[in-house]
């Protein structure tokens, strides 16, 4: 591949393929980017046998050469009935809801609406609590997948409210939503009056179970039917050395709820949030704003958890941990592990589609 930009001197050349570099830090605040798209091109050629290399000179462009060992393609599997079948169009048909998603992450967004959609469902968005409770005043929900962290209100404090506001009238059905998915999570949700809980990633047959736990009409009494929850086993997904930053499981379960047109978006989406997250990292890192870094891990664990990179989701897990437990005193240590595991994530992430 050639350009024909500002070139490179050859000490630049020699920062080319580090992870959060820049040829110059001016180059980020002018054409934007992280410095890891080189990174992520080198991981990928690597990984498949290959070496890529720069040549360039300044005021005179660059070109970039790689190779790589490519295998025969095996033959591609025909899908047996049963495998197809795995959505029903007519849910929503036999099964009516009306349904109010609160989810502040547009890729998260992207993933339930289209798991919504391939079941017949047309659902409303809102990104945040306080959008919610509006929504709900103006229109009779039957259900609300109500996301816990979100800005300017939260979801623990948007269903507060929510109950405060209705008392024992009818009400939708609130399914609580998150990256979190400990015993103790589960139980701040039941106490703050939630109904129901799903887990990030969502699986689809969790979904609809949730679905059929909540009846049509607003007029039916809510009855709490809360899940045990599902913590992802991350050490497991390690064992037997296995290299891929994603879970298998997961990855499988997010190709059969959506089509292949959709994973190409959600594979850019993924990559850009990730992205973003760690700029919002790094940032709050330099700065010593510990809140803003809380965030940042909050929601690269998150859209981690949906893409299915569970090494890198528990990683940001720990780091917000620690963050929430001793004011970030231990995210010096924490922080360049969080980044490697996003570097190994966004390198795999082409390998979805």
């Amino acid at each position: 591949m050639r350009d024909t930009g500002i070139g490179l001197t050859s000490e630049e050349l020699g920062r080319l393929f580090r992870a959060f570099s820049q040829a110059d830090v001016s180059t980020t605040r002018k054409y934007g980017g992280t410095g890891l798209g080189l990174v992520i091109s080198k991981g990928l050629v690597e990984k498949m046998g290959g070496r890529i290399r720069a040549e360039s000179q300044p005021g005179a462009g660059s070109t970039f050469r790689f190779t790589f060992i490519a295998p025969a393609a095996p033959p591609v599997p025909v899908p047996a009935e049963s495998s197809v079948s795995v959505f029903d169009n007519e849910l929503a048909v036999r099964h009516p809801l009306q349904i109010l998603v609160a989810e502040d992450n547009a890729t998260n967004q992207f993933v339930v609406g289209s798991l919504l959609r391939r079941l017949g469902y047309r659902p409303d968005f809102v990104e945040n609590g306080r959008l919610a409770l509006e929504a709900i005043a103006q229109r009779p929900y039957d259900l609300v997948l109500m996301d816990v962290q979100m800005p300017e209100m939260d979801g623990i404090t948007a269903t507060k409210n929510l109950l405060a506001r209705t008392g024992q009238g009818p009400r939708p059905r609130i399914v609580a939503t998150t990256a979190n998915a400990t015993e103790d999570d589960c139980r701040v949700c039941l106490d703050a009056g939630m109904d129901d809980y799903l887990s990030k990633p969502i699986i689809l047959e969790k979904l609809k179970q949730a679905l059929f736990r909540c009846p049509s009409g607003r007029s039916a009494s809510i009855k709490p039917a809360m899940p045990a929850p599902e913590v992802p086993d991350s050490d497991a997904a390690r064992a037997g050395g296995r290299a891929s930053a994603f879970d298998p499981a997961a990855v499988e379960e997010l190709r059969r709820s959506v089509d292949r047109e959709d994973l190409k978006v959600l594979v850019g989406l993924f990559a850009s949030d990730i992205e973003s997250s760690l700029r919002e990292l790094e940032e709050g890192f330099s700065r010593r704003d510990f809140e803003k870094m809380r965030r940042a891990c909050h929601s690269l664990k998150g859209v981690a958890a949906s893409a299915g990179a569970m090494v890198l989701s528990e990683a940001a897990r720990a780091l917000e941990d620690s963050i929430r437990d001793e004011e970030g005193e231990r995210a010096a240590e924490s922080l360049p592990l969080v980044r490697r595991r996003a570097e190994e994530a966004l390198a795999e992430l082409p390998l979805l589609v």
